[in-house]
């Protein structure tokens, strides 16, 4: 079988097998716990099949399985009976992680949909532009400093603009799920940053992990707690790509929890007067900028030709 087949299949797998599983699911108790956790255990080294050799696909395989990783710690960790067809639903649904922004997802209201898509698109085809043009034309091939903020831009505008596009099309087709990015690339500090980017999984994490960690009233506990648990999961949805642990996922997420948790006193002054806004955001990107060099590093190990400039990592 080749690879791109058993890459497909490992991301169909993700969504059948807790199909199959639903009628048991829905149902709280033991018999759903129990066959939760195979079914989580299965979801969770499943991309592994993908041989080492195609680190795209097995990304993208990897990415399916953790997305209903997620979902499925959902279901069996709530102590309640879900309907048949709502459980099916929200199995398929592509905006929800939570049972909570499942339901509210189905009564958002239909608002300025066309300029944010419009916006979404010409952001997304903006970014991908700029990286057909870098790569093409090997600009920045002599510094990594300068490649890694051009991509850094070029990311910024893709994954605003396919969040903008995604939450326009999602009300167009009357499913009001949240922006998955809402304008976090001008956050003023880095606990906006991350209050405003993926939301999806943050609602998750809040719910799963911050609140019962001690929620605001532990918060450098729960902050820390939340933050090393996205790293875990991080590293391994990349280790299951390139077959190794590659240890730079953990540290970016450990440094972004102490960001957020040092920049929190300073929300409420940014917030108020015009020039600490600015000044925030110039260091809030000259943060990520630096930070994000851990991260970009695993996606360089699925993606290789992410950069055209040698690497300051190994």
């Amino acid at each position: 079988m080749t690879a791109q087949r058993l890459a497909l299949l490992v991301a169909l797998g993700a969504f059948v097998l807790p199909l199959l599983l639903a009628p048991v699911l829905r149902r709280r108790g033991g018999l759903r716990r129990w066959l939760g956790a195979v079914l989580l255990l299965v979801l969770l080294g499943a991309g592994l099949l993908v041989p080492a050799a195609e680190p795209l696909l097995g990304f993208a395989a990897s990415f399916a399985c953790a997305w209903q990783f997620l979902k499925t710690w959902d279901v069996v960790s709530s102590e309640e009976d879900w309907p048949l067809s709502e459980l099916v639903w929200f199995i398929l649904h592509p905006g929800a992680l939570t049972s909570e922004t499942f339901r509210r997802s189905r009564r958002a209201p239909l608002r300025r949909v066309w300029r944010r898509g419009v916006l979404g698109a010409g952001l997304l085809a903006g970014g991908l532009g700029l990286v057909a043009w870098s790569l093409q034309a090997g600009i920045f091939a002599h510094s990594f400093a300068l490649d890694h903020l051009l991509k850094g831009v070029a990311f910024g505008l893709i994954a605003e603009g396919a969040a903008s596009s995604q939450h326009a099309l999602f009300k167009l087709l009357g499913w009001g799920t949240v922006p998955v990015i809402d304008g976090a690339f001008l956050a003023r500090t880095p606990a906006e940053f991350w209050q405003r980017y993926n939301r999806w999984v943050c609602i998750w994490l809040d719910k799963h992990v911050f609140k019962p960690a001690g929620g605001r009233s532990r918060m450098l506990r729960a902050t820390l707690w939340t933050f090393l648990v996205s790293g875990l999961i991080h590293e391994w949805l990349f280790a299951l790509a390139i077959h190794r642990i590659d240890g730079y996922q953990l540290p970016f997420f450990l440094i972004q929890g102490l960001g957020v948790v040092a920049s929190l006193p300073l929300q409420r002054v940014v917030r108020r007067r015009a020039w600490a806004g600015w000044l925030g955001r110039v260091l809030t990107w000259a943060f990520l900028y630096g930070s994000s060099i851990l991260f970009f590093a695993s996606g360089a190990r699925v993606l290789p030709a992410l950069f055209t400039a040698p690497r300051w990592l190994p």
